[in-house]
């Protein structure tokens, strides 16, 4: 953790069940390797300071001050959101003690099964919900959070994954990836960058509004570093950005927005830190091929980048940047070696037939997928199931004296070797960061629960 630039933190538990905290500490000891949990402060020789503080939840809880009956009106809602934002300052500013500059909150809170039925409809009451409004009441503090629910099923489980991901939303990795390319020296950085474009709904925004909103993740070769840029904003930490993106201003989908949209990443790809040094930029096309058409497959060429409307193009060199595409929700269901080899569930990197650029990258299959590792197409033709780690890698741009197989290879092994997930992720883990900013921005009545999320890439 020193490494990724933290060197005082504070874990602040808030609590509901007083009986819960002991598995929660146990998560912290299993999780950052403490031999024995005596105090509220560890030094680690690292120059790693930790502490811990524990706050009952109790009014903080509580569902907001809005009506059963129907879904009141947007300033009603944005009211009783302040008021509990509110509510967090004042308990906040009144119990400092053992608060550090870097400071994660694990909030204990009850999941949607204590929202109260309308009389009418007998359904739930999702605008009461405190969640958003406790997430964001924290983030205007600076402090980045992570809820977890008070049932004891599998509560020990659930303490450690919880944990892995507010390790994640402090930027903390592993190690750095030491990622090489052959056709460079061995010992020159190399960064892998991650376009992720944020699209919200009016029913996902505070203030009701859809909007887009484009965020870039960095990470570089040799450090464990994590860095973050938005519209508005310069390179930050990544745990930072967690927290102030929710004031960054969103832009309408629509054309406006989307040149707006395709002018940041242009503009970001000229950074300092990115220009003329090498750089991998993932993208997914599911998500952002609608605001750059450049990403389209009619669109795309080595000539160079794009930022004008699609049948406007023009196209832009880019010294060192290599761009490289994924999709996953438009790939085949199942994937086989052909012939008479009996193959289950199959892993590694396969190259498309009649193509140089487009690649297969097949994860190992995963832990809940039991009863299913030695099935096969090809010996049960008339049986499918769906590969849940396959996805498809377009080397979009490339430099000419690129290995195209080597870039395709490099994106398939960053699918693995992050700290939350034992399993492949389903992208790799600069695009899997930026992705998750998505639940910062502008947070109110998302309607899925944090901990059904937990183990899903």
């Amino acid at each position: 953790m020193v490494n990724s630039g933290i060197n005082h933190l504070t874990f602040w538990l808030w609590y509901i069940k007083e009986y819960n905290l002991t598995d929660r500490l146990k998560a912290i000891q299993y999780c950052l390797g403490i031999q024995q949990l005596e105090e509220s402060s560890y030094d680690f020789p690292e120059g790693l300071t930790i502490n811990i503080k524990t706050q009952e939840m109790r009014g903080i809880a509580q569902e907001l001050n809005l009506s059963l009956d129907k879904k009141p009106n947007n300033p009603t809602i944005i009211e009783a959101t302040n008021q509990r934002i509110t509510e967090i300052e004042e308990i906040v500013q009144s119990n400092t003690d053992n608060i550090s500059e870097l400071t994660a909150v694990w909030i204990e809170l009850y999941g949607q099964e204590i929202y109260k039925f309308t009389p009418k409809t007998k359904k739930y009451s999702p605008w009461r919900d405190p969640k958003n409004a406790i997430k964001l009441g924290f983030a205007k503090l600076g402090f980045v959070s992570k809820f977890i629910t008070p049932e004891r099923k599998s509560y020990k489980h659930k303490a450690i994954t919880s944990l892995m991901d507010l390790l994640r939303q402090l930027g903390v990795r592993i190690a750095p990836s030491n990622l090489k390319l052959s056709n460079l020296d061995s010992d020159t950085p190399i960064n892998e960058v991650a376009l992720w474009l944020v699209n919200k709904t009016g029913e996902t925004t505070i203030n009701n509004q859809s909007l887009i909103l484009p965020v870039i993740v960095k990470m570089s070769s040799n450090s464990q570093q994590i860095e973050a840029i938005f519209p508005g904003s310069q390179w930050m930490s990544y745990r930072e950005a967690l927290t102030k993106i929710d004031e960054a201003e969103g832009w309408k989908n629509d054309s406006t927005g989307k040149c707006r949209v395709r002018n940041f990443i242009k503009d970001t790809l000229k950074t300092k830190e990115l220009r003329n040094k090498p750089t991998i930029l993932y993208c997914k096309a599911e998500n952002i091929r609608q605001a750059w058409s450049w990403l389209q497959d009619t669109q795309i060429s080595n000539q160079g980048l794009s930022f004008g409307e699609r049948n406007e193009p023009f196209f832009e060199e880019f010294k060192d940047l290599r761009v490289i595409r994924l999709r996953n929700s438009e790939t085949p269901e199942w994937f086989a070696v052909d012939a008479e080899k009996i193959s289950g569930f199959v892993t590694g990197l396969f190259k498309k037939e009649k193509s140089d650029r487009v690649f297969y990258s097949l994860g190992s299959k995963s832990a809940q997928m039991s009863g299913q590792n030695s099935d096969s197409k090809i010996k049960n033709p008339e049986k499918s199931w769906g590969h849940p780690l396959l996805v498809e890698i377009t080397i979009a741009y490339h430099q000419p004296e690129d290995n195209l197989t080597e870039l395709a290879a490099i994106a398939h092994e960053s699918r693995k070797e992050i700290l939350q997930y034992a399993d492949c992720l389903e992208v790799p883990r600069v695009l899997h960061y930026a992705k998750q900013i998505n639940e910062y921005v502008l947070m109110l009545n998302e309607a899925q629960d944090e901990d059904e999320d937990e183990g899903k890439q």
